[in-house]
């Protein structure tokens, strides 16, 4: 009876032992189900698994709520090797001693949040008071489409360099959240970095996978090698602006086989690098004469061939104001590295003003001077300048070298100068010239010496009779 009772056990073991290789065999061997709906593991799901995180594990606010704080050390009362049971102590007896953390360092210094509807990935590290509350770094991602991967709160644990994915294709920098969810690049058709699939880079900021987080190569990689096992993830579903934004990943070619932003040197993204910005010389232009900005710009690879670029401007520059403005032109590659080049415009104004209808010759009698005012001798008068009308009160007038006031006037010729300056000093001048006429004028009455002198009048009494006398022989 013994002897079959050893055989039983030594089948049993055998038994035991085979079914343990097949299994870990086959853990071994299956691809993560990056593009299948959420699934777990054998050990059972995440405690918080499929559940929306709590409003205490949400990002931090302005308004002071935290996602999360640094890990507290709780140090338990020992309760001795004796396992004879003892009335419970109070707590007053046998109160837990917290262990303030020490702000730095940690061994984990990051939290991750992953914005599930806006596609963002943000990264938070500890403040002075150990909590996860400043925002270092943001990425772009793809979450599940259809809302596919879980929200809630998860841990990193297991890294791959590269993983097989499900539907037979590979992902670089694969990082474990929960189950078969994980962190990785877009996906290859081949464990090789030549076969990228540029389609699915170019969904990079929508929902593209069935539940993974898909990053590009730079982003996935940082996580791999700065967020270690434990290192916190928290998915979620937020409408509120992120507050490192969203940062744009230009898309690529269909037919790119590589990932722009992977720092392999074999890259050939990367033998473009670094990108030159030309025609960026410091600049000058009349003020508000038509500034174009990227007029003669344009951009050239390492080896100086032209290439097309979108080129970004920084800085403002108002052409209605002298002064000198600093610009900044970047350009951004599809490796997500930013080539700048600044330069400095200068606004210059070297036209003068124009005094406008002014009227140069005037003539008053000597009793009307107290009329001839300033406001008088500019009436109708505007001023411009590059476009820009002045304010009158700017014109001043000068007689003689002194502020004009109408009784310096006198009679005969005077000659006022009108004069405007603008801010640049620019000046420009015009002459008004104002005649008095001093000739005496008299009221119409007649004095003595004008009395005409008048003729005595003939009456018919006075008028001699005129007798004409014919001599014979002639007819009158």
């Amino acid at each position: 009876m013994k002897k079959y009772f050893i055989y039983i056990l030594i089948f049993a073991i055998i038994t035991v032992i085979t079914l343990s290789a097949c299994n870990l065999e086959k853990t071994s061997t299956e691809p993560e189900n990056s593009e299948s709906v959420f699934t777990t593991e054998t050990g059972g799901p995440s405690p918080t698994q499929g559940q929306s995180p709590s409003q205490s594990e949400l990002p931090p606010t302005t308004d002071g709520n935290y996602s999360t704080t640094a890990p507290q050390v709780t140090k338990k009362p020992t309760t001795g090797g004796s396992t004879t049971a003892t009335k419970k102590p109070e707590v007053t007896q046998t109160p837990t001693v917290t262990v303030k953390p020490t702000p730095k360092p940690y061994d984990l210094p990051y939290v991750l949040y992953v914005n599930r509807k806006q596609n963002i990935v943000t990264v938070y590290t500890y403040d002075e008071a150990g909590k996860y509350t400043k925002p270092v770094k943001a990425m772009v991602c793809s979450t599940g489409s259809n809302n596919g991967t879980p929200t809630g709160s998860f841990e990193i644990t297991d890294k791959y360099t590269w993983r097989l994915l499900f539907g037979d294709v590979y992902g670089q920098y694969a990082c474990r959240i929960t189950g078969h969810i994980l962190f990785h690049s877009v996906p290859y058709l081949e464990k090789d970095k030549a076969t990228l699939l540029a389609g699915e880079y170019n969904k990079l900021g929508e929902q593209a996978s069935d539940g993974c987080i898909r990053l590009c190569v730079a982003d996935v990689k940082w996580i791999y090698d700065n967020c270690a096992s434990g290192t916190k993830v928290v998915i979620y579903d937020g409408d509120g602006e992120e507050p490192l934004g969203k940062p744009e990943i230009p898309s690529i070619p269909v037919s790119s086989q590589w990932d722009p932003t992977d720092p392999d040197t074999e890259n050939p993204w990367l033998k473009q690098l670094p990108l030159f910005i030309r025609g960026t010389q410091d600049k000058s232009f009349q003020r508000n004469s038509p500034v174009d900005l990227l007029q003669g710009v344009y951009v050239t690879d390492a080896y100086g061939n032209r290439v097309t670029y979108d080129i970004s401007i920084e800085g403002s520059v108002n052409t209605s104001k002298t002064g000198t403005y600093k610009v900044e032109y970047s350009v951004t590659h599809e490796s997500r590295r930013v080539f700048r080049s600044s330069v400095y415009v200068n606004i210059f104004d070297e036209t003068a003003p124009i005094i406008n209808g002014l009227e140069d010759n005037h003539v008053y009698d000597k009793g009307d001077i107290q009329k001839i005012t300033r406001e008088k001798l500019l009436e109708g008068v505007w001023v411009t300048d590059d476009g820009d009308r002045l304010d009158i009160g700017a014109v001043k007038l000068t007689l003689n070298g002194k502020e004009y006031s109408p009784d310096m006037l006198e009679p005969g010729i005077n000659t006022i100068i009108a004069e405007v300056s603008d801010e640049s000093g620019n000046t420009a001048s015009q002459e008004i010239t104002v005649f008095i006429d001093e000739t005496e004028t008299f009221p119409p009455e007649q004095t003595p010496s004008q009395t005409p002198e008048t003729t005595p009048e003939i009456t018919p009494e006075a008028t001699p009779e005129i007798t004409t006398e014919i001599s014979p022989g002639y007819t009158l």
